[in-house]
Parts: structure tokens; C-alpha cells; sequence
């Protein structure tokens, strides 16, 4: 796959379910003034039938979920431009591990994967690859305590935790793909959470690196 080149100051956070996302890219940008993007968690269609009936809703959720992501990333890229730097809570290279991990539970059937595999190699084409993927470790049981006694989002309630499982495992090979496309990942333990200043002081390390390597 063909990327753009590397946007030096989009940087992205991923990991499990109630890793702990959002928290620390709002505490980042508000700290050292960078521009956020969020997911609209609260605004899809399909999260609570998706747990009730993971094999009638899995593939239409994850094509909606991409689409916006998708979108998503294309407005950091136009934002990065006239900006610090941005940080977004998930992204489209992330969203293949939620796919990945419905096709290995049996939710999205072969043929289904196939047609998202396509439209996710299809929409990331030409996109500049962001300066690194931080990621966020969390081991799934420790993200079911987070959902069930920490968040409490009724639509979240069912989440099995062999689903956590499978979303890890799914994680750890999206992570490989990408290290193969080049992109900086930078996994990070965060199960006792973690000082926001040593993930900027990550982030700044590695995008000093890049543009050295750029300046050579």
C-alpha cells in the first residue's frame, strides 16, 4: 500500500476498550495546547445492537465506523496543517483491529471481511501515515473492571471478556502491519495509567527523530 508522506505532527492513541484514550488525549491537548479529535461515541447508530447481535450488525458497524474514521483522519491531516499538532483518540488504521477481531469471533463472515479489507485499503490510499501510533497497553481484564465499574455505559454492560481478548490479540497484528508500512509505534503499559508529560515527551522525542531523518 502507498502512503503519502509522514504528517510529522499527527499522532495517534489507540488500545483496548477503556484503555484510557480519551482522558489522556484531552489532558494532552489542553496541557500543551494541541487539537483533538474525538469519536462520537454517542452518536452511533449501530454500538447497542452491535453487542446484542454481533453477527447481524458487526460488518454494517464496522463499515460505518470506518467511513467515519476515515473522515476523521482527513480533517486532522487539513488541521495539521495551520496547527501545533493534533492528536486523535482512535483512527482508521486502528479500526482494522475491531474488524479483524469481528472476522476471527465468526461475526463478520469471510466474504464480509473481504469487502471491508478492500474499502480499508481503497480509503487509506495516498493518506500520510501519522508521526506514531501510541499505544496504550491494557490487559483485557483490566479493561472489563474499567467498563463495568469505571465507565458503566449501559450499551457496554454485555461486553464479554473474551471479546477484550480477541481485541487485544487483533491490536497486536494491526500493530505489526503497520510497523511494516513504516509508522512509528510506541506501545506504552497503562494499566496503573500513566504522567501525561512522559507521552508528550515520547511524542516529541519521536518527531525530532523524523525530522532529522527528513533534514539528512
Amino acid at each position: 500500500m502507498q502512503f503519502g508522506a509522514v504528517a510529522h505532527n499527527i499522532f495517534v492513541l489507540e488500545g483496548g476498550i477503556a484503555a484510557g484514550k480519551t482522558t489522556l488525549v484531552q489532558t494532552l491537548a489542553e496541557r500543551y495546547g494541541l487539537t483533538a479529535f474525538y469519536e462520537p461515541v454517542t452518536e452511533n447508530p449501530y454500538l447497542a445492537r452491535f453487542y446484542e447481535d454481533p453477527k447481524r450488525w458487526a460488518l454494517e458497524m464496522q463499515l460505518w465506523f470506518f467511513e467515519l474514521r476515515l473522515e476523521t483522519y482527513k480533517s486532522a491531516v487539513e488541521a495539521a496543517k495551520t496547527c501545533k499538532g493534533v492528536l486523535l483518540d482512535r483512527s482508521v488504521f486502528g479500526d482494522y483491529a475491531f474488524a479483524l477481531n469481528s472476522h476471527n469471533d465468526g461475526s463478520i463472515s469471510d466474504e464480509g471481511f473481504k469487502r471491508y479489507t478492500e474499502r480499508y485499503e481503497q480509503g487509506l490510499a495516498g493518506l500520510p501515515l501519522p508521526a506514531a501510533i501510541i499505544y496504550l497497553d491494557v490487559q483485557p481484564e483490566v479493561c472489563l473492571d474499567r467498563i463495568l465499574n469505571v465507565r458503566k455505559r449501559e450499551c457496554e454492560a454485555g461486553i464479554p471478556l473474551s471479546y477484550l481478548q480477541g481485541l487485544d490479540a487483533a491490536y497486536r497484528v494491526m500493530l505489526e502491519m503497520t510497523r511494516a508500512w513504516n509508522c512509528a509505534v510506541l506501545v506504552q503499559p497503562w494499566e496503573s495509567f500513566g504522567e501525561a508529560s512522559d507521552i508528550y515527551d515520547l511524542m516529541v522525542v519521536e518527531q525530532e527523530r523524523q525530522l532529522q531523518l527528513v533534514a539528512v
